[in-house]
């Protein structure tokens, strides 16, 4: 059957929504025709804009049609922004909405956009409530006023939908604040600066590119120095999860490579342009080349010249006088603290039960006494929620997140005016996990706290270094850039032997069993993840479901945390209601009422943070537009925050958590722990993964492997084989 081209308008969702990526909707054709069900999927149409649509029928035999595009039909007439006030925003008749066409037009809705910064400029035209008015109007219909606001031509629109960048345009005009037509401004401007100034996925930037080289009919993108830069730049980011900040130039080359279909000759000449131009750094060592992102570089360059500036500083001088509390202190927790006292940057580092939060108090005691004020003067801060909440708990003081200070959701982003002057008066910091902080973060940090005095830096070195560029606890401790004191004496009584088998792996020992305290089980490999699930079950029977995690390295695999997850939930939580499914690596999730999930990403305003463990409760409608709202709980302190997530929230910062990384556990105790050494990714399982997956323990600690992999014989491999990191921090501090 052929296509049908009919005019009108979607009024209704039936289901899904734009968060879903795909939508049942009533459309109500232009000619007063019946209305009808029609299915869309990617790209879901506003409702009430008016489209000309092209249909197809539904081959399964459903009663609805299929979109197959959509083109909003553009209106020749202007927009009368008064009449438009008047009848859109409530609470504004025809005087004031004559009053404000004649002071702003439609630019009222970029002052909306921007309220902190206008709203006494607002308040001398409007009142309070109908200033909220306007706001409350534009966070509903957004995407209609920037449409509306933005004169583009017709041409600019079919652009878009015609290359199915429907969403992709629909962020540009909320991006771009000019009103000057996109496909023109991008004929003369780079649309990679789209990835470069506005962090946009380079994917969509990249197609959005072409396209436009198809519409002007020549290959200037294809082939701009641009996307060639742009594109080597996001694999060095992505190379750089891996800590190393220098990449072989080899590996690079061969990447991009297969991605652009450029000569291997003209590679090499726009490696050596962006080189020239300082895009990217490059080194050689021992004859081997490697690149650097400039961004990168200027970052690791920050960090040492500002460590080296605050040790150059006078000491700030801090009184203290020892009591019967201090005298309990070990030799190296002393040694420790003098250094707090006496040196501007120290570091301390030690495994788990070496006294580091009990040193925190002390700090934190004498700061006090000193007459400085927490959250102003000083901050005590973690890399993470549970790292900072244990902390908080241990010491009885407030402990933040790094990002949480900043004011910052993610790394990327950058630290606003307010907080800068907020923190301009900083003097001193404690981080605790610091083996946990990467460049991006620590530079951002440094950046943000001009005037500190005193820096200290509490981890273990023996630990996994951070998700992205950098190894600075190691760094830091190798070139002498702070003095150090290494905590070795344990003070657990019980269950001595999870501790002296995670110091045995960092001194290359044989490692300590004790039946039921420390087990070692292997499994035939035929029924390894069934009974690993098991295992886990009974586990949760003896500690309940609160204390016990299983940590392993991998997501994918039969082995890994998505397989192992799914299992275990058909055990623990079979019949509760799905609240949601999605796929990942191939693989679908549901997502229960009572299943136990970590946040994978900050929530700074709600007090949530990247690695929170909580639990699904309840799902209720959202008031306003009927959609899902899925309702998880955490606990911090003694206190209970409820998150309610929209379901395209719920889908990019959920997962399931009976199991988890050995990284995202990074900085938590537990328990029990069951470590599953995956026999797929034994690679991954480095000494600094063993050690750190197994210093997780409190009471009991639990190794599985199959019958084929001897842990023994990875541990013996892993002493030998040291994990290399390059960094550029022994080259700056040369120099060079």
């Amino acid at each position: 059957m052929n296509n049908q081209i009919i005019q009108g308008s979607f009024v209704k969702i039936l289901k899904g929504g734009k968060e879903y990526n795909w939508a049942l909707l009533m459309f109500k054709p232009q000619d007063g025709s019946k209305t009808f069900v029609v299915y869309a999927r990617n790209n879901v149409p506003n409702l009430f804009v008016q489209y000309e649509i092209t249909l197809s029928t539904n081959s399964k035999s459903y009663d609805n049609k299929i979109l197959n595009s959509y083109i909003p039909i553009i209106a020749s007439k202007e927009i009368n922004w008064e009449e438009y006030f008047a009848k859109h925003i409530p609470l504004i008749g025809k005087t004031t909405a004559k009053k404000i066409n004649d002071l702003y037009g439609s630019d009222i809705f970029l002052l909306i956009k921007e309220l902190d910064e206008h709203h006494e400029e607002l308040l001398e035209v409007l009142s309070e409530k109908q200033i909220k008015s306007f706001v409350d109007y534009y966070s509903k219909n957004s995407h209609v006023v920037d449409s509306l606001m933005v004169n583009n031509s017709e041409n600019d629109i079919k652009f878009f939908y015609a290359n199915n960048l429907q969403s992709f345009y629909e962020k540009l005009v909320s991006l771009i604040k000019n009103k000057e037509p996109l496909i023109e401004k991008f004929a003369l401007t780079s649309p990679y600066s789209l990835y470069f100034d506005y962090g946009l996925e380079l994917n969509d930037v990249d197609k959005f590119a072409l396209a436009l080289d198809v519409h002007y009919q020549n290959n200037k993108n294809e082939f701009s120095n641009d996307r060639f830069e742009a594109y080597v730049d996001s694999l060095l980011k992505e190379k750089e999860n891996n800590n190393s900040t220098l990449i072989l130039i080899n590996e690079v080359a061969s990447d991009v490579a297969k991605i652009l279909d450029f000569p291997k000759s003209d590679i090499i000449e726009r490696f050596k342009f962006l080189i020239a131009h300082q895009k990217l750094r490059l080194r050689q060592i021992n004859s081997t080349n490697y690149l650097t992102r400039n961004e990168t570089f200027l970052k690791e360059q920050l960090i040492i010249k500002t460590l080296q500036k605050i040790k150059e500083k006078k000491p700030t001088e801090l009184t203290f006088t020892a009591n019967e509390e201090f005298e309990k202190l070990s030799n190296e927790q002393k040694e420790a603290f003098y250094h707090f006292l006496n040196e501007n940057i120290s570091v301390v580092s030690g495994g788990p039960g070496t006294g580091k939060s009990h040193l925190i108090h002390f700090i934190n005691q004498t700061l006090i006494q000193n007459g400085y004020e927490n959250l102003n003067d000083y901050f005590i801060v973690a890399p993470t929620g549970r790292a900072a909440t244990n902390v908080s708990i241990k010491i009885k003081e407030q402990c933040k997140t790094i990002h949480s200070m900043l004011k910052i959701d993610r790394n990327e982003r950058d630290v606003d005016e307010e907080t800068l002057r907020d923190l301009k008066n900083t003097k001193i910091i404690v981080i605790d996990e610091f083996s946990m902080v990467n460049v991006n973060i620590f530079a951002k940090l440094l950046y943000a706290c001009p005037n500190l005095e005193k820096l200290v830096l509490i981890g273990d070195v023996e630990q996994l270094p951070a998700i992205g560029p950098g190894n600075l606890l190691e760094e830091i401790i190798k070139f002498n850039l702070a003095k150090t004191t290494f905590l070795e004496k344990n003070f657990r009584s019980e269950y001595k032997e999870i501790v002296e088998h995670f110091n045995a792996i960092k001194h290359n020992q044989i490692p300590v069993f004790k039946k039921n305290i420390v087990d070692l089980i292997q499994y035939d490999s035929n029924i390894f993840t069934d009974k690993v699930v098991d295992l886990f079950v009974e586990q949760t029977k003896d500690f309940s479901l609160d204390n016990v995690i299983l940590l392993t390295p991998s997501y994918k695999g039969n082995a890994g945390i998505i397989n192992l997850n799914n299992k275990i939930q058909q055990k623990i939580n079979p019949n509760s209601q799905i609240v949601y499914t999605l796929k990942k690596f191939k693989e679908e999730i549901n997502f229960k009422l009572n299943d136990r999930v970590i946040q994978l990403e900050n929530r700074v305003s709600d007090d949530v943070y990247n690695g929170d463990i909580g639990y699904i409760k309840k799902v209720e409608k959202d008031k306003e537009n009927k959609h899902n709202l899925i309702c998880v709980e955490f606990k911090r302190d003694n206190a209970i925050i409820e998150i309610k997530y929209t379901e395209n929230e719920f889908r990019e910062q959920v997962n399931l958590a009976y199991g988890i990384t050995v990284h995202k556990f990074q900085g938590s105790e537990i328990d029990s722990v069951l470590f599953v050494i995956n026999p797929q990714y034994q690679f991954m399982t480095t000494k600094k993964l063993v050690y750190t997956a197994t210093s997780r323990a409190i009471k009991h600690l639990t190794i599985t492997t199959t019958n084929d992999c001897d842990y023994f014989d990875l541990l013996i491999k892993n002493s030998i084989t040291k994990e290399r990191i390059l960094t550029n921090f022994e080259y700056i501090l040369k120099g060079e």
